[in-house]
């Protein structure tokens, strides 16, 4: 092997020599893995908080996949609630800049609000209403209105089900504080099965 390229009198390079980095476990927040082999796999990550590490540990979790797996084309997605939120960390951050599309970066509310001109009654802009809404009252205002309007949404039943659970859990996490017959009245004209459900 050839020397190190020297500066000076100063070697710039002390050693090169051999580590073993410890094994990892790590759990993906997604993985969208397609029927069609041939198809790329991609893994995505959700960040709601501050995490300056979260893209090395996303690239870290694609390249573990892909050796378990044998999986030759993996791509990631990192969709954060606001862009403040993203460290923009690089080398990785370059990939979603390159024309490869090997990594996916979305700002929740930013998506949000384009969505909502083009479509205002979508589930995806409905359920996520009072998780960037900041005034309470607001919510409460609006939650009946919003929860009958995932009700009559033309999807999927089953996903319909899981977006009406979410939305419900969601409103009795933000109003914690309240009685169960309270938040119950926020959404007040469902039915008593959907009552029993919640």
């Amino acid at each position: 092997m050839p020397n190190p390229p020297q500066g000076g009198n100063s070697i710039l390079v002390n050693s090169f020599p051999e580590i073993t980095l410890k094994e990892f476990e790590r759990r993906t927040d997604g993985i969208l893995e397609p029927k069609d082999p041939k198809m790329p796999v991609y893994i995505a990550e959700f960040q709601a908080q501050h995490d300056n590490n979260i893209y090395h540990r996303l690239v870290m979790e694609m390249s573990s996949y892909a050796m378990e797996k044998n999986v030759l084309d993996i791509r990631g997605i990192l969709v954060f609630f606001t862009e403040s939120l993203d460290p923009k960390s690089n080398p990785w951050h370059y990939l979603f800049k390159s024309s490869s599309k090997l990594l996916t970066i979305v700002y929740l509310d930013d998506y949000l609000k384009k969505l909502e001109k083009i479509n205002p009654n979508h589930p995806m802009v409905i359920v996520f209403k009072q998780i960037f809404e900041k005034d309470e009252k607001v919510i409460q205002k609006n939650a009946n209105r919003w929860y009958n309007t995932l009700i009559k949404s033309r999807i999927n039943k089953m996903i319909k089900n899981n977006i009406e659970k979410i939305f419900i859990s969601w409103l009795s996490a933000r109003f914690n504080h309240l009685s169960y017959m309270v938040v119950i009245k926020m959404i007040a004209d469902i039915t008593e099965f959907e009552q029993t459900r919640f």
